[in-house]
């Protein structure tokens, strides 16, 4: 119940719809609206005392160099662990003849479709895991 006994209007307090623009605040989280931002604001602030928080925008050309570095890093990966075009190109080919094979012996077993597709999709694994790279 709104109290009208001031005889003025009570305001509307906090932001409006759509009006606060979401930060990625590192390890605290992705802050998309002005409490969130404010919870964590406080917490750093009770981390480190004396200090302040400055908030800088990224611009568009940043944000394509920092794609393109993580692409670079991907691919620097990928080519370390021998993995390439045709290795992925094989083991999607043997995914999908594997999907269709489970499919068609659910379907003429009277079974769920999905089910068999799904199990079948765990026995081929990843591209790492064919290029016997580690930790997959």
């Amino acid at each position: 119940m709104v109290d009208w006994s001031h005889g003025q209007f009570p305001g509307v307090s906090g932001d409006g719809i759509g009006s606060f623009t979401p930060i990625d605040m590192g390890v605290l989280g992705y802050c998309d609206t002005r409490e969130k931002f404010e919870r964590a604001e406080a917490q750093i602030k009770d981390r480190f005392p004396g200090h302040r928080v400055e908030i800088e925008s990224e611009t568009q050309t940043q944000k394509d160099t920092r794609l393109d570095e993580r692409m670079q890093r991907q691919w620097v990966d990928r080519k370390s662990r021998n993995i390439d075009t045709t290795l992925t190109a094989e083991v999607t080919e043997e995914r999908t003849a594997r999907s269709r094979a489970a499919k068609n012996r659910a379907l003429a077993t009277n079974a769920n479709p999905q089910k068999a597709v799904a199990a079948a999709e765990k026995k081929v694994g990843s591209v790492g895991k064919a290029a016997g790279s580690w930790g997959q």
